[in-house]
């Protein structure tokens, strides 16, 4: 009997100190197709403190910012290539629950006419003995630049 009051008090002393110390944002992103959207970044800036917490959608447009501060309030910026930023003030999220926010991107053709993706003149790919490529990480940091080298 002694040893089972020692083992609920233990117990219970930790469940006690357990709380939940945080809160999250998360949503659904449409654009005016009613499609979702992918790769929507979506930033959470803390307004009291300046923390800005960051995440990209997932494939059906779901995101989630989890681990937010209580408190607030809260900038929530939503952006995406082709559409206009949008951005939604004075957001207040309770602690230990999340707040959903759903919102459709309004698609920005002016901004963007083409995307135009190219590599430097320098950077070369030949591999004139036919041998596997392979990237070596340390050596494109030293200089500065995409490096492939020959494996044996």
């Amino acid at each position: 009997m002694r040893l089972h009051l020692t083992i609920f008090f233990i117990l219970f002393y930790f469940i006690s100190f357990s709380q939940i110390t945080s809160s999250s944002i998360r949503g659904i992103i449409n654009i005016q197709s009613g499609q979702p959207p992918e790769n929507v970044t979506v930033q959470a800036l803390h307004v009291p403190t300046g923390s800005v917490y960051s995440t990209v959608s997932q494939k059906e447009g779901v995101y989630n910012l989890p681990n937010l501060r209580s408190d607030g309030p809260y900038t929530i910026t939503f952006t995406a290539a082709g559409f206009a930023n949008e951005t939604v003030e004075d957001i207040q999220i309770q602690l230990g629950n999340f707040f959903a926010l759903n919102i459709t991107l309004q698609l920005n053709v002016e901004s963007l006419s083409e995307i135009i993706v190219s590599t430097p003149p320098e950077l070369t790919f030949s591999n004139p003995q036919n041998t596997p490529w392979q990237y070596d990480p340390i050596l494109s940091r030293a200089q500065g630049l995409l490096t492939l080298r020959d494996t044996w």
